[in-house]
């Protein structure tokens, strides 16, 4: 079974119920057996008789809190899923499981209790202090009890953290996706072999694997940058090439620190390069066009994300940037 596989079937409510609860339940289980040998021959009163007592004790103690964590776990895990509050489940199960153990010490007594009552009838002889040999050796169980109340709400999380594999997978994926995309396009607009027509000022691999695709169809090849420092130096050395910027407002801070967005860039390449007189044309995209402020007045165009085409290609036409002829998109 791959790795694909076993994450898609941990995702699933249903099956991550059936896992967490296995995992608690043996993990319990596996505690209280392995105080009940360790101890077996620590603290066990040597009178033959009280011993069997003792160990009696553990045992009923053990046992009976490990069916009321059975039923604690199933209730929380398997029946009660999904219905009110995580964070009220998390409170009480410490008191449930503080509960569990108070069941398993009144099941000892009441085992020790009872084996006496049967003793007066006749069944063997009275001995009232087998009663604490067998409470002593129920109690011994307290300390594994505990561990188990403290941890089990830690290990509730664990239904979050088996829905991580598939997550973890699919974001890997579609990163890898975005990335072959990207390069893909990058390496098509390198073989066109021409000065690049359009400036693409985007930090979102995404959005420029987008602008650049748009570029292709129409015939314009594409030049990509993330930050402003970046796309500045490229402009002014390829002034005369450059047919339109695609400026993103948001862009990546450089490796000097500078944070510059794209209106305050395009405030100054406006200074320098006056909208009306300018050679080139900006086309700003942002997912925030409110956020703008006066700079959208600077820019020919603005477009929201996502955008359509459409307008785009409409844009260019009317501008002349693109001869009216049929673009296929």
């Amino acid at each position: 079974m791959g790795f694909s596989k076993i994450a898609g079937l941990l995702s699933s409510s249903k099956n991550r119920a059936w896992v967490h609860a296995a995992i608690l339940l043996v993990g319990a289980g596996m505690l209280l057996a392995g105080v009940l040998g360790w101890e077996i021959f620590q603290g066990t009163p040597k009178a033959p008789d009280k011993a069997v007592h003792y160990q009696a004790g553990r045992l009923i103690a053990a046992t009976t809190f490990y069916l009321a964590y059975i039923c604690i776990i199933v209730r929380v895990l398997l029946v009660g899923r999904g219905r009110g509050s995580m964070t009220r489940v998390l409170l009480w199960i410490p008191t449930m499981v503080a509960g569990g153990l108070i069941a398993a010490i009144v099941a000892a007594f009441a085992f020790a209790v009872g084996k006496e009552v049967l003793d007066i009838g006749g069944v063997g002889s009275v001995e009232w202090l087998d009663v604490d040999a067998t409470l002593d050796g129920a109690l011994t169980m307290m300390l594994p009890v505990a561990f188990i109340m403290a941890l089990t709400p830690i290990l509730i999380p664990l239904d979050i953290l088996m829905q991580l594999p598939k997550l973890m997978l699919s974001d890997v994926r579609t990163g890898i996706k975005t990335l072959d995309n990207y390069i893909r396009e990058q390496k098509s607009h390198s073989r066109l072999g021409q000065p690049a027509d359009v400036l693409v000022v985007e930090d979102d691999i995404v959005c420029a694997t987008t602008v650049m695709n748009f570029c292709r169809n129409i015939g314009f090849r594409c030049y990509h940058v993330s930050t402003i420092s970046e796309a500045d130096e490229y402009l002014h050395y390829n002034i005369s090439n450059i047919r339109f910027v695609v400026l993103d407002n948001f862009v990546r801070v450089d490796n000097y620190g500078n944070n510059m967005t794209g209106t305050e860039w395009l405030t100054e390449i406006n200074a320098e390069f006056p909208l009306r007189e300018r050679s080139f044309l900006v086309v700003i995209t942002s997912g925030h066009t409110e956020l703008l402020g006066e700079a959208a007045s600077l820019a020919d165009l603005v477009l929201q994300k996502p955008w359509v085409p459409q307008h785009l290609v409409e844009f260019l036409k009317n501008k002349g940037v693109l001869k009216k002829r049929r673009v296929d998109l």
